[in-house]
């Protein structure tokens, strides 16, 4: 007998270089905003991601300054949560280098292989200090 047994979603983090500059950090916010649109449709591989922080990623070197967000999620009922590294800091251009995009994949289309090429299709690597899927580095296997 067959059952219809639903996967966990897949927790994901892009971690932004820590020597990033303001246009970096924007080019790369842009980046995870388009993939992102893509990812979310319906049979995208993406759940959810964190507009907070890729909002304020597309700031720059001040995130502060950005006051406005826009989260998505697959259900009304979807929520997400901000992650950082550390607090935010004094300085805004330290506080951007903080910024850890939180995304989550669908259980039931989840793929590894898939997430890994979707993302490095989508974002340059050198943007990135690591991209952590289920708590694991994009470049391991």
């Amino acid at each position: 007998m067959e059952t219809n047994t639903l996967r966990p979603d897949v927790p994901g983090e892009i971690v932004p270089r820590p020597d990033a500059t303001s246009d970096d950090l924007k080019v790369l916010g842009l980046a995870l905003s388009d993939w992102s649109k893509v990812e979310l449709r319906p049979g995208g591989l993406l759940r959810s991601i964190d507009n907070i922080v890729l909002t304020e990623l597309l700031g720059g070197d001040d995130p502060a300054a950005v006051v406005f967000a826009v989260i998505y999620g697959e259900d009304d009922g979807d929520c997400l949560t901000i992650l950082r590294r550390t607090p935010p800091h004094s300085d805004p251009a330290d506080a951007a280098r903080q910024l850890v995009v939180a995304c989550s994949f669908r259980g039931s289309v989840y793929s590894r292989r898939r997430a890994v090429e979707s993302l490095r299709d989508a974002v340059p690597a050198g943007l990135v200090e690591d991209v952590l899927i289920d708590g694991r580095s994009w470049d391991l296997p």
